[in-house]
């Protein structure tokens, strides 16, 4: 995606520009997978997504990402009982931690 905050001169992009120069704009990152669930799945435990079975992007019936006449089968990734979230160390230490029926981290879908 090209933005003139990262030096494109065609596209305009004031609000992006604007919340560039306010905040802070990294220019060195990286990430082992392109979408959100897999994502999110390698930042709460720290792990590659490939190591724990969560390197596709899930499927939930009824979900967005499958439809009732779909052939798109239904995925959602279950984590190792031996990988622990980043929240669920912070649990063990005395703080609340919610995450809003979020189905990688949340304890009760594993």
């Amino acid at each position: 995606m090209e933005r003139a905050t990262y030096g494109d001169k065609v596209v305009k992009t004031p609000n992006i520009d604007q919340l560039a120069k306010e905040g802070i704009r990294y220019t060195n990152v990286f990430t082992t997978a392109g979408v959100c669930a897999p994502s999110r799945a390698a930042i709460v435990t720290g792990m590659y997504q490939t190591s724990i079975g969560a390197q596709h992007m899930r499927t939930l019936p009824g979900g967005s990402g499958a439809k009732k006449d779909s052939l798109i089968t239904p995925y959602s990734a279950v984590i190792p009982d031996y990988v622990k979230c980043f929240q669920e160390y912070l649990r063990m230490a005395g703080y609340y931690c919610t995450n809003n029926e979020n189905r990688i981290t949340s304890s009760k879908h594993r």
